[in-house]
């Protein structure tokens, strides 16, 4: 389901040559309404529709070049009498009011009528979701008025403050400073837009310094940073999805092995077991072509011969920030702990880093970092992960994941989680000590957040 908001715009004066006058009362302006919705019941027309007597006026919706005829069906006394000033009784334009549905397969619709073999527009409706949409070339979608402002950062008109340069120095600092204290290896990724990936497909011409390369050229030499343009350029399966922001599962298992790459110095094992995969195709929508009405889908292959679902140990399901998940794959190719601090993009690369790394541990964060959470995980290796249209927000080094919680609560946040998951036969027939520290930790003080919250519902 996706949620959109009727716009619409007044093209006709209310007097016209041929009408008296006109009026719309349904769908009103700002008039939200879901994709469901739309599709079961269509829209609903109402209003009235005064035209001049023994002229030949045809009341109309025009979408597209589909012409559909709107009958005056309602008798209107208080339009006779307001409107006109004349007793409604026996009045020959009485019935001047009319309802019906309209079925809308496009995102785009008029009202006018018809007049000497003339259509002439009264009003225009746009079914518009929350995000605007660039349609790029070849029918790629792309983001538009994000709070991330997408476009400004590829042209090179937004750009990183001093201060905010400050704060990328200081969150590599606390990267080098976590590897060389603990011994465990650190690096990040940062999933490139998809406009950075295939450009031929964007309208805009990028800039020649944008913000993703103010923060590139501030990465300290010992820190690996991953940023796989040219990986996911090359890459033998389309690596992003045209009516979506990420990257397809193809463009994640490229992103995993980059990243394996950088922990390990032989990858041979890895290589092969992904190659072995196969995918199934899905005509599917995706987090920009639900914005569009209708609904844009296309042709995308999803990786089938593995679900990483089946080994999640530990899910918390809290929505986006705070998300906590622990995978344990006993087949996986080192017995070794990889600790995630991602977004978005993350999810997908579980399907491949768990068949790297017996445990994983992921929290959504977007990058930010709990150095508590981090020495309590222990892991062998930490990836954080964030998408390059954030990089305008530098991650913080100062968290506290657990608050995530309460903070949703505080902002009444409407997903507020169901119950949490917890495998119980997969956690005790694993008889791995390291997980066994890892989910007691995680349990213990995700339900210490959740104490707090019931108590403040209690009181």
């Amino acid at each position: 389901m996706s949620a959109f908001t009727i716009k619409n715009k007044i093209i006709a004066p209310p007097t016209i040559d041929g009408v008296i006058k006109w009026c719309v009362d349904s769908p009103k302006n700002d008039q939200p309404i879901d994709s469901d919705n739309i599709e079961s019941n269509g829209i609903e027309l109402s209003g009235w529709f005064l035209s001049e007597i023994g002229e030949d006026i045809q009341l109309v919706a025009l979408e597209g070049s589909r012409v559909t005829p709107i009958e005056l069906n309602i008798e209107r006394h208080d339009v006779i009498e307001v409107v006109l000033n004349e007793c409604s009784t026996g009045h020959p334009l009485l019935t001047c009011g009319f309802k019906t549905i309209l079925d809308v397969s496009s995102q785009f619709f008029q009202i006018g009528f018809i007049r000497k073999g003339h259509f002439n527009t009264l009003i225009e409706f746009e079914l518009k979701g929350a995000l605007e949409i660039i349609e790029g070339h070849g029918n790629w979608l792309f983001l538009d008025n994000d709070t991330n402002n997408s476009v400004e950062q590829f042209t090179g008109k937004l750009k990183l403050s001093r201060q905010e340069r400050a704060e990328w120095k200081k969150y590599f600092r606390t990267l080098l400073d976590l590897q060389e204290t603990y011994g465990f290896h650190v690096c990040m990724l940062i999933a490139p837009s998809k406009e950075m990936v295939f450009p031929q497909h964007y309208p805009f011409e990028r800039g020649k310094n944008t913000a993703i390369d103010q923060v590139l050229n501030l990465v300290p030499e010992k820190l690996d940073v991953i940023f796989p343009v040219r990986v996911l350029q090359e890459s033998e399966k389309r690596s992003y999805r045209m009516c979506d922001t990420h990257w397809s599962h193809f463009g994640s298992m490229k992103a995993s092995v980059e990243v394996a790459s950088h922990q390990k110095t032989d990858i041979s094992e890895l290589l092969e077991l992904f190659n072995n995969d196969h995918y199934r195709t899905k005509h599917v929508t995706g987090d920009l072509g639900n914005k569009i009405y209708p609904n844009r889908k296309h042709d995308e292959e999803f990786l089938a011969s593995f679900n990483h679902q089946k080994y999640v140990v530990f899910d918390n399901k809290l929505p986006n920030f705070g998300r906590m998940r622990v995978i344990y794959y006993d087949n996986a190719i080192y017995d070794e702990v990889l600790l995630i601090l991602g977004s978005s993009s993350s999810y997908t690369l579980f399907n491949y880093l768990c068949r790297i790394y017996k445990i994983v541990v992921f929290v959504h964060c977007a990058g930010n970092i709990d150095i508590s959470f981090v020495e309590a995980i222990s892991p062998d290796y930490v990836l954080t992960q964030s998408n390059a249209r954030f990089i305008i927000r530098p991650p913080s080094v100062d968290e506290n994941y657990f608050t995530y919680i309460e903070e949703k609560l505080e902002n009444r946040d409407s997903a507020f989680p169901s119950s949490p998951l917890l495998n119980q036969e997969l956690f005790t027939t694993s008889q791995n000590e390291k997980l066994t520290g890892i989910i007691k930790f995680i349990t213990q003080n995700d339900q210490n957040s959740l104490d707090k919250i019931y108590k403040k519902i209690i009181t």
